[in-house]
């Protein structure tokens, strides 16, 4: 099973990839990190740049510690109901820093 600093590090590389496909600089790569400190989840958040908005950080996903289920943010502090995807299924995740990859269709 993939841990979460897998699943951070797939996010970060997608974040690289998607800011050289676009031309942007690097001052405006958007970073991905755990934030512990939950009991049951861990908490991944994102921080990004932009030129007209400055500096921010929001709530990217919430991993399960025990079960790898990763879940849609619902606000700061908790996740969404109902998990999205697993860390066992990394690599049939089409991630991307958006988290588009968390919404149910």
């Amino acid at each position: 099973m993939h841990t979460i600093q897998d699943y951070v590090d797939a996010l970060n590389t997608t974040s690289i990839s998607h800011t050289r496909e676009r031309g942007y600089g690097d001052h405006l790569l958007t970073v991905f990190r755990v934030e512990k400190g939950g009991r049951k989840y861990h908490k991944v958040v994102k921080e990004y740049a932009d030129d007209s908005m400055g500096r921010g950080l929001s709530v990217h996903s919430f991993v399960d510690k025990e079960t790898g289920d990763i879940f849609k943010p619902a606000s700061w502090n908790g996740p969404a109901k109902g998990a999205r995807h697993n860390l066992r299924d990394l690599m049939k995740i089409p991630l991307d820093i958006y988290g588009s990859y968390l919404y149910k269709w």
